[in-house]
């Protein structure tokens, strides 16, 4: 089992879900703060793993642990110099501290950097006391890498909400082994040919997660597997899913975004070089009607719908009106998966309204009769992870009028059991 330190994204609870079902065997060791976790897992992780997961910024492989300050001066630079003794060019090094203070990692660039030259090797590095580099500066520098090497310190974190200090002195040490592509996210986020902003855009990497998710459903792992997206859109989770080695099937009953889809499909399998006998099949159809699938899908991954786009906050008035157009798009759509597959689990996004005094709200109603229809909820919940009282995770950008609540349904056919813990 190695130890791990990894840096969650901004709705770290969807974050830590998806990890859990990625690394099945993972025990937490640590919640540092709401975004830093140290845990255990066997399986190797590098950041050919990490373009799996949507939910993860970064991963360090601990070195060492239970270490104080007053050691980092004489430890540290050997610590860098072992992981960087075989490069065979001027090294990159760079440093990432939590609960760090800010003259010991000024102290650290500087003595480290003079050891490296002790020891002949020219270095630079990237960062400093005030900012870690930032991923897309890692990748562009080499880390991780041969020539490269980022090294990651976690001190406690002093609770900033209880306005108390840690007292205790016990810094993890690790090696950034993983770093996300932002990148690449944006290049299929915003490059793509076909994006329609009249409708709410799904992020490539929250599509990503819940793609990932449907393996709690399914018990497999989602490589080989085909989705059906029937509330299609652009593509985002049909361009998420080819590149996850999955097939797809997509509908939508806009004409708009089946053909926006269909250009974005074929963009992505030529930049892809996406293998043949992964396939995509596209067709227009209303979701809420019966119709013959070109082959039975494995589990559903959709974003319903969000409603109108709003420019403004709702009022409680307008909000009543959604609401109720939402509910009927929703339990519609379960009531035909019920008929047409009735043994197929449904990962989807129901929309939650933002009123102007920040109350949430949800779909008080569509839950309950979906719930008749015989499907059953379920989510990946521990004292870690912050689910709903519906059992569902919430996804929610204060710049937004509009949040998205992520479901996860067992069908009336399985035998599964519900919530898992």
């Amino acid at each position: 089992m190695s130890s791990y330190c990894a840096l969650l994204g901004h709705q770290p609870h969807i974050s830590l879900a998806e990890l859990n079902v990625l690394l099945p065997d993972m025990k937490i060791d640590k919640l540092w703060s709401q975004q830093i976790i140290t845990f255990t897992s066997k399986t190797e992780i590098d950041s050919d793993w990490l373009r799996n997961a949507g939910g993860t910024v970064l991963i360090a492989k601990e070195i060492s642990s239970n270490k104080k300050t007053k050691e980092l001066e004489s430890i540290v630079p050997q610590m860098l110099y072992k992981e960087l003794k075989d490069t065979k060019r001027k090294a990159t090094f760079s440093f990432r501290c939590f609960g760090i203070p800010r003259s010991k990692i000024r102290s650290l660039y500087k003595d480290c950097k003079q050891f490296l030259k002790e020891k002949s090797m020219p270095s630079r590095y990237i960062g400093n006391d005030r900012n870690p580099a930032k991923p897309g500066t890692l990748m562009l520098r080499g880390i991780p890498g041969a020539d490269a090497c980022e090294l990651l310190l976690i001190n406690d974190i002093p609770n900033k909400k209880k306005k108390s200090k840690s007292t205790k002195d016990d810094i993890w040490i690790g090696k950034t082994c993983a770093v996300q592509d932002i990148k690449e996210y944006s290049e299929r986020d915003v490059n793509k040919p076909f994006r329609d902003t009249n409708v709410g855009l799904l992020p490539p990497k929250l599509a990503q997660i819940m793609i990932n998710l449907s393996q709690m459903l399914t018990g497999k792992e989602t490589k080989g597997l085909t989705i059906w997206d029937p509330f299609c859109g652009s593509g985002v989770i049909a361009l998420e899913t080819l590149i996850k080695k999955s097939n797809i099937l997509a509908s939508d009953k806009s004409i708009k975004a089946v053909n926006g889809c269909t250009e974005n499909i074929k963009w992505l399998r030529k930049k892809d070089k996406t293998p043949k006998a992964i396939t995509s099949e596209i067709w227009k159809q209303d979701a809420l009607k019966s119709c013959e699938l070109p082959k039975i899908p494995d589990c559903i991954v959709t974003e319903t719908t969000l409603g109108p786009p709003l420019k403004k906050t709702p009022t409680k008035r307008e909000v009543a009106t959604l609401i109720r157009e939402a509910e009927k798009i929703e339990v519609g759509f379960f009531e035909n998966m019920k008929e047409m597959l009735p043994d197929t689990p449904i990962i989807c996004c129901f929309p939650v309204y933002i009123t102007r005094d920040g109350e949430k709200n949800f779909l008080p109603k569509a839950i309950q009769k979906i719930q008749k229809l015989g499907y059953r909820i379920t989510c990946v919940s521990n004292k870690y992870i912050k689910a709903t009282s519906r059992h569902s995770l919430l996804y929610l950008r204060n710049d937004q009028h509009v949040g998205r609540e992520i479901l996860c349904f067992l069908p009336p056919g399985s035998k599964a059991s519900g919530k898992k813990n």
